[in-house]
């Protein structure tokens, strides 16, 4: 997988010595979580000098939520290297993850410039007036903090490669902040609806494929999406498909599963092949799948084997017909989302009438009449205090 471009839109940032681990260790990392579909972005070990971190890199550490130091043999011979690790345990202290990884050196040559490995490199930028005392003071003491953290140990002639390289994306995976799905403005009422929709899961520990069905704008959406943030994090992998209708041709879905699930384009030319790519694929993965606005149970046939997917994993689908999803082979459990109740009915409203959660004075009967006709139902809600917030600038402006 290809350097992500935009430095802002990284998840992992890998600080490295491309002299050491460019074409082994870093490429396989980087290939491994692209897999994911993770953004990467990659240090530049000649960027800057002096006390500088070039701009990209400072957007790219403060963008990722995984902050990756790859330290080796040479690692100390790179001013930007240097500053990269100052940038980046600064960063930490925001609450980013911070994985260390020591390439055939130990913690002992960070706790100890003057007589570990990395002596030579500090005598050189000090000897020869490279970089000013202060600068290497402060990478003197950026390496002695980062020493006392734990960090994976890595020998080049000694270590598995692809072992290695799983356990460091099996702790990257849990720590990756995804940019979360816009659920909603004002998401009034979610937190009961998923006690409810957790409570119904329990009931069958083992369930796989979890219906959720209700009336159009009753919130199934919001609710799904709502559930897709919070537990994405707790599988490997995961993909939210909008508008699951049926088409003559679906391959759109199985190229938009493989690319979120996988991280890259896939050229399909028919659906039997799309599925047979993603059963392939499925195969030893936990993944999380959402398929919203389904409806009939002959498009999720097409797309994808569920019976492929391995224990673990969930698959979550949103239908106005609940037969649908009854009727599948597959046990589904169906969670019917129940209209919201009078209170957050009315905190929903007054938030996009008056921009609070409580009506203004005089609105009180208005609000209760139109509180009956909504019956609940966050659409309606929505559009009837927006149209309300209209109406009352209108009245301000005559």
């Amino acid at each position: 997988m290809e350097q992500v471009r935009k430095p802002e839109d990284s998840h992992v940032f890998i600080s490295h010595r491309r002299l050491d681990t460019k074409n082994n260790l870093t490429s396989l990392l980087n290939n491994a979580l692209g897999g994911y579909g993770l953004q990467v972005y990659l240090g530049q070990d000649e960027c800057g000098t002096g006390n500088a971190v070039c701009p990209a890199i400072q957007i790219a550490i403060n963008s990722a939520s995984v902050l990756i130091a790859l330290l080796s043999p040479h690692y100390a011979e790179s001013a930007s290297c240097l500053n990269e690790i100052c940038w980046m345990l600064r960063s930490s202290l925001d609450g980013k993850a911070f994985i260390l990884v020591l390439c055939d050196v130990e913690h002992g040559d960070l706790a100890h410039i003057e007589k570990g490995r990395y002596a030579t490199a500090f005598e050189r930028h000090q000897s020869e007036g490279i970089e000013p005392t202060e600068v290497t003071e402060k990478w003197k003491t950026t390496l002695k903090n980062v020493s006392k953290m734990p960090g994976l140990l890595f020998k080049t002639l000694e270590s598995d490669y692809g072992k290695f390289v799983n356990e460091i994306v099996n702790r990257v995976i849990p720590k990756v902040k995804w940019p979360p799905l816009e659920v909603a403005t004002h998401p009034v009422g979610l937190d009961q609806g998923l006690r409810e929709l957790d409570d119904h899961i329990q009931q069958q520990s083992s369930t796989k494929v979890v219906g959720i069905a209700g009336v159009g704008g009753i919130g199934k959406s919001t609710l799904a999406k709502y559930v897709f943030n919070l537990r994405r994090s707790k599988f490997s992998r995961a993909s939210y498909l909008f508008n699951v209708r049926k088409k003559d041709d679906l391959t759109y879905l199985q190229q938009q599963l493989l690319r979120d699930l996988m991280g890259k384009d896939w050229e399909i030319p028919n659906t039997n092949i799309g599925k047979t790519i993603l059963k392939r694929i499925l195969k030893g993965l936990k993944v999380l799948i959402v398929l919203d606005g389904v409806e009939d149970w002959d498009t999720i046939e097409t797309v994808l084997d569920v019976n492929a997917m391995e224990p673990g994993s969930q698959i979550f689908i949103t239908s106005r017909d609940k037969d649908i999803l009854r009727d599948s082979s597959l046990n589904t459990l169906v969670y019917e989302v129940k209209p919201l109740k009078n209170n957050h009915a009315r905190e929903l409203f007054c938030h996009h009438a008056f921009d609070q959660s409580n009506p203004f004075e005089g609105y009180e009967d208005l609000l209760e009449e139109i509180l009956k006709d909504c019956q609940g139902l966050p659409l309606s809600l929505k559009v009837s205090g927006e149209q309300l917030a209209g109406l009352r600038r209108l009245e301000r402006r005559f």
